[in-house]
């Protein structure tokens, strides 16, 4: 299967593969945990771990290079991006709410 989320995989001769396996580690738990927010623009003190759906026109400064709809979380002083894949859901924090992405759009469950 393909690597979907752009997640860093092992390699037989990488070096410090742990490096690795804690930042798999940390996609997957930042991802489990829910997005805090649909945030309009990073937040100026992120807390580590903290996920957020980028909204509409918030991938501007921290995350101009990632794209609006993008999952994006802080861990070590840098963002890190999920590209959304069609039939995923995130609970979203700040609206007690599930949103399913259907390709194209995040959608608040009814």
């Amino acid at each position: 299967m393909a690597n979907a989320w752009g997640i860093p995989e092992l390699t037989d001769s990488q070096s410090a593969k742990y490096a690795s396996v804690n930042l798999m580690i940390r996609y997957i738990t930042s991802y489990l945990t829910g997005a805090r927010d649909i945030a309009s623009a990073p937040p100026a003190s992120p807390v580590e771990n903290a996920m957020y759906i980028i909204g509409p026109g918030g991938n501007t400064g921290a995350w101009a290079s990632f794209a609006e709809k993008d999952l994006v979380f802080w861990f070590g002083g840098a963002w890190y991006r999920v590209s959304p894949i069609e039939g995923m859901s995130a609970w979203v924090w700040d609206e007690n709410t599930i949103y399913d992405y259907n390709g194209t759009a995040w959608v608040a469950r009814s």
